[in-house]
């Protein structure tokens, strides 16, 4: 909890709304909370209960949301501790340093938009991870019931004979796989690291290669199921035409060996290297700027508090190696397996930007591969502890620089809405406002619209969605992306301005 308030919480209430957070909020102080599913009825059906929901217990104020972001950030890494824990029970130490780092990831610079990545990412990741643990949980439940331990190794020595045993454990996990995977499409790919959890869990009784693979399967099934569903769903979905308001193609060409090596080769750099230490790469380009030296007295003493606490534990641990080589073989297929969803759609993987919150689904095997590596090459556990705590406060050196970004970006945003609304108090409905663009990173026109409306139309009610006195009285446009396309053809006189938002 300490760890989750440094990293993301020092700067709080000096950050607001982000992105896709203004329109979602506008639509919740003005359109209500059921809006929210027929929004999403055509892009993603499964994801418009979940913004109801939440929106329905906060109510749009950004310090709420800013608050409620690191009460989700601390479920979530409890919620990948737990998981870890029940697959590698035996390997305390290494499960809550691979959780630390997850929490600090430091290639996931989008913490700070929280109304938008709670509600799609961060609440069906949260499921997503408990169902990994759930289902961990169950394996150990039937092949370990309550008695001596001599009972119980007897039990487990026959476990892997049987099939999987649908107890409640599994129930749940069966549950929390749907409600992790249908919402979003971030995380349906990572199923495939279920497979290999259970692999390892299954290895402690199975013996030879082949009766490995038919227990892992006779236990990933279930799951296995469920997956071949979403993945039947989302290839309906996808061919029925709404999705394409999001402007995504889908990769068609070709995958020459040289692109899929060039491919793997820079999500396992960047996911798997680079992100852990990328801070001072970025700090070095403005070394005396306030905020480079302020993210670094942070992670000096964030590194020397991390080594106090890591001295002072006390947690079992087996041997490295049968934790270090699973972890590096899991991590390395998670992050290749993260990337496939960006990667089918055409999306880059630009770090520092946006775009890293393709990041996410990453996050637990970028994880694992780290904490796998420095466990297999440094033999000397002083030296390992001091590695693991300079990557963690370099975490927290990270996510507080990018906490000083999005500060930055909400006082610019603060002082153009008092620009508008000192030099044009009195806007006439019907209004767009025209520019090239904003000197502003994360907001776009339409980011822009819902403010502007929120300031001049405080008292906008919707009659009906079809009857065009309900439309939206005031629009930002940049005429850099909207200029010669359907909103805007042209700059002549007397030209059609229309702007669809969502429906």
């Amino acid at each position: 909890l300490l760890v989750t308030i440094v990293a993301y919480g020092l700067v709080v209430p000096l950050t607001g709304f982000y992105w896709d957070d203004l329109p979602f909020a506008w639509m919740a102080k003005f359109l209500g909370p059921q809006e929210f599913i027929p929004a999403f009825a055509g892009v993603r059906p499964f994801l418009g209960p979940i913004f109801s929901l939440t929106t329905s217990l906060i109510p749009p104020v950004p310090l709420y949301w800013q608050i409620f972001a690191l009460l989700i950030r601390f479920i979530a890494v409890l919620s990948a501790w737990f998981a870890l824990r029940q697959i590698w029970p035996r390997h305390q130490r290494q499960t809550l340093i691979a959780s630390l780092l997850f929490l600090v990831f430091p290639g996931y610079s989008q913490h700070w938009v929280a109304f938008t990545h709670i509600n799609q990412e961060w609440l069906p990741f949260i499921f997503y991870l408990l169902s990994f643990g759930f289902t961990a949980r169950a394996l150990r439940q039937a092949s370990a019931p309550s008695g001596t331990s001599h009972q119980a190794s007897e039990v487990e020595a026959q476990s892997t004979k049987r099939p999987l045993v649908l107890n409640h454990s599994t129930v749940l996990a069966l549950l929390l796989l749907a409600l992790g995977v249908f919402p979003t499409e971030y995380f349906v790919s990572i199923e495939p690291m279920r497979f290999l959890f259970i692999w390892v869990i299954v290895s402690e009784q199975a013996s030879g290669f082949g009766q490995r693979f038919v227990e892992t399967l006779k236990r990933w099934w279930p799951y296995l199921l469920i997956w071949l569903a979403n993945g039947a769903w989302l290839a309906y979905f996808y061919t029925i035409g709404d999705y394409a308001s999001y402007e995504v193609e889908v990769v068609s060409e070709p995958l020459t060996p040289a692109h899929l090596l060039f491919t793997i080769g820079e999500v396992i750099w960047k996911a798997g290297f680079y992100i852990w230490v990328q801070i001072l790469a970025i700090a070095s380009r403005a070394i005396t700027a306030p905020t480079t030296l302020l993210t670094f007295g942070l992670t000096t003493v964030a590194f020397a508090l991390i080594v106090f606490y890591l001295r002072k534990l006390d947690l079992s641990e087996a041997g490295a190696r049968t934790f270090a080589v699973p972890a590096i073989l899991i991590g390395l297929a998670g992050i290749v397996l993260g990337r496939i969803p960006s990667f089918a759609a055409g999306l880059p993987l630009t770090l520092q930007s946006s775009f890293d919150r393709f990041m996410i689904s990453m996050m637990l095997g970028s994880s694992l591969f780290v904490v796998g590596l420095i466990e297999l090459l440094i033999q000397n556990r002083r030296i390992k502890m001091y590695v693991f705590a300079i990557l963690i406060a370099l975490g927290i050196g990270q996510q507080f620089f990018n906490a000083n970004i999005f500060r930055r970006d909400w006082a610019k945003q603060q002082e153009i809405y008092w620009q508008l609304a000192w030099r044009i108090p009195a806007m006439k409905p019907n209004t767009a406002l025209l520019t090239h663009q904003l000197p502003i990173d994360y907001e776009t026109d339409l980011s822009f619209t819902a403010p502007i409306n929120w300031m001049y139309a405080p008292d906008y009610r919707r009659s009906s969605p079809l009857d065009e006195n309900s439309n939206l009285p005031y629009a930002l446009i940049y005429t850099e992306k909207r200029l010669g396309g359907t909103t805007l053809p042209s700059l002549d006189r007397n030209e059609i301005i229309t702007l669809p938002i969502r429906r």
